[in-house]
């Protein structure tokens, strides 16, 4: 199956609607709150036109729409990435190759240098998935409604140029951003490599990993 992307629209809003609160999805998510459906199409109204945020939809060779990665913009360094698959279309890799193709388009349309995931601990075949298409982890934190956080970082391998495609460079990148997570590895209270948790625990509490400092997380790369 090869996805095609393209950018979202309202006329998306019953699909993402139905995939934002369905019952694995909101499992998944930071927020599990299930949406009214005019909360979610005036959300949508106002994101899609939100300079700071971008909404990739990706189309199967059926020519239907298997799932969504959107990007939260947080400063001229870095945004955030989001990922939802259709509930029906999900094992089918389709979470590797909608992340794989929408985050050299990111990178292209935005020239920023880093995009981070966040997934729950628990939350294994996620983390393959991001670490299956170049994302490294760098840490992993306490919340006390979640317990561990594991946040994953992809930083383009030509340093911000746009004449290349950014996945290009995999090995490489994973191999720089295991360096930066071993560097910060004391600063987070965080040991080991970006490969494997195996045998460690987070130990990084979530009030020193809140709203402000995920928003200036491009001063932990300087």
């Amino acid at each position: 199956m090869d996805l095609i992307l393209r950018e979202a629209k309202l006329e998306d809003c019953d699909d993402l609607y139905h995939w934002k609160n369905d019952p694995v999805s909101r499992e998944q998510s930071f927020n599990r709150e299930e949406v009214s459906y005019e909360e979610h199409c005036g959300w949508l109204k106002e994101a899609l036109k939100d300079s700071n945020r971008l909404f990739y939809i990706g189309i199967d060779d059926k020519n239907e729409k298997c799932g969504v990665a959107r990007f939260d913009i947080k400063d001229e360094f870095f945004a955030e990435v989001h990922i939802n698959i259709a509930p029906e279309k999900r094992r089918k890799g389709i979470g590797s190759q909608l992340i794989s193709k929408s985050c050299p388009l990111f990178f292209l349309k935005t020239k920023r240098k880093l995009i981070m995931a966040r997934t729950k601990e628990w939350n294994t075949v996620s983390i393959k998935t991001f670490k299956k298409v170049g994302f490294s982890e760098l840490l992993c934190y306490n919340d006390t409604e979640w317990r561990g956080v594991v946040v994953l970082v992809l930083l383009t391998p030509d340093g911000g140029r746009q004449d290349e495609n950014p996945l290009s460079g995999q090995q490489s990148n994973r191999a720089e951003c295991s360096k930066v997570a071993e560097d910060k590895g004391g600063k987070y209270n965080w040991t080991g490599n970006s490969s494997s948790r195996k045998g460690k625990v987070c130990q990084r509490d979530a009030k020193d990993f809140r709203t402000d400092e995920r928003n200036d997380i491009s001063r932990k790369w300087d």
